[in-house]
């Protein structure tokens, strides 16, 4: 069954992480895809510091199937007023779907018994999503015109959220309670966990968006800038497994925290060697997402994963709305 649900899951993670981490490239450029898109961004990003620890436990206490439909309706809708109506139709609609997706689509598997190689099929399906976006539509979105481009997302958006409704199985696992996060509190694993994923996410987000203008600022092509990124998921992509059996044999706090200090080096000496950083960089994530779900089930069990997960992304997304 976990191999039969990782087909939509997969894809389920392939089309959110090709709109939302391939946008995050152009993050820094506005006007590049539509008029008043940096700010649309930033939007995104404060919304989803704002709620995503709510939404969290929300996906907690409702069938994932039930907020996969909520997560096409409102990504569909975010990508059509992306352009229109100023910054908020986009970031509250498609913040609000990509965090369902997004907590959903990981959350499940560890509430169904799965373990660090369930998540791998996924932690693939988000390089995979990011070669979509830099080898196929960043392309195509310098290329043609947006409103082509806007069909395509939101077909893909919502098609793979609508395909994981018919294939997932009912995941909810009652008994939630509210003064867990009174044990939380108390842990210092949790505490850890907070503060790690709160700077790793702020990290990773500032080196992927600063990848590009220093590319582009060495002479490349916005094409070429596009392939040379493709680094980072193509070897992502392939590392993924290796990096969960490390975690399996080694511990998965072990590979977080080297593979945390590789991180914060890349964004203090990128600059100096633009080009070797981005494969150190590329190498690095891979281990990230495959250790990283594991050790949110070990705080408190399947039954808080997504609320967990939810919490420890909420005040890095507040962060980068100020310093994206």
């Amino acid at each position: 069954m976990r191999k039969v649900i990782a087909i939509p899951l997969s894809l389920c993670v392939l089309a959110t992480y090709a709109i939302k981490r391939g946008f995050t490239i152009f993050a820094k450029s506005d006007n590049i895809i539509v008029p008043g898109f940096h700010e649309a961004m930033a939007t995104y990003f404060l919304f989803c510091g704002l709620v995503k620890g709510f939404l969290g436990i929300v996906t907690d206490n409702v069938s994932s199937r039930k907020l996969f439909v909520a997560a096409a309706i409102l990504g569909t809708a975010g990508i059509l007023l992306l352009g229109h109506g100023g910054p908020w139709g986009f970031g509250l609609c498609f913040g609000a779907a990509a965090t369902f997706m997004k907590l959903c689509s990981f959350s499940a598997p560890m509430k169904l018994g799965g373990n660090a190689k369930t998540i791998v099929p996924l932690s693939m399906a988000k390089n995979a999503g990011a070669l979509f976006f830099l080898f196929i539509f960043g392309s195509a979105i310098i290329g043609w015109e947006w409103p082509t481009a806007r069909f395509i997302l939101m077909a893909l958006f919502a098609g793979s959220a609508m395909l994981a409704y018919f294939w997932v199985p009912d995941d909810k696992i009652p008994g939630w309670k509210l003064d867990i996060f009174w044990d939380w509190v108390k842990n210092w694993k949790w505490w850890t966990l907070i503060t790690y994923e709160t700077v790793n996410v702020v990290f990773y987000y500032l080196i992927w968006a600063s990848f590009w203008p220093l590319l582009i600022s060495m002479g490349y092509s916005k094409t070429a800038s596009l392939g040379l990124l493709a680094v980072v998921p193509g070897v992502g992509f392939v590392l993924r497994y290796p990096f969960a059996w490390l975690g399996d044999r080694v511990g998965h706090w072990k590979v977080i925290a080297v593979i945390f200090s590789v991180k914060v080096a890349t964004f203090f000496l990128m600059s100096t060697a633009p080009l070797l950083w981005l494969w150190i960089f590329a190498i690095q994530g891979a281990g990230k997402t495959p250790n990283y779900w594991p050790l949110v089930r070990s705080i408190s069990g399947p039954k808080y994963v997504a609320t967990i997960a939810g919490i420890a992304t909420s005040i890095a997304y507040v962060i980068l709305k100020f310093v994206l």
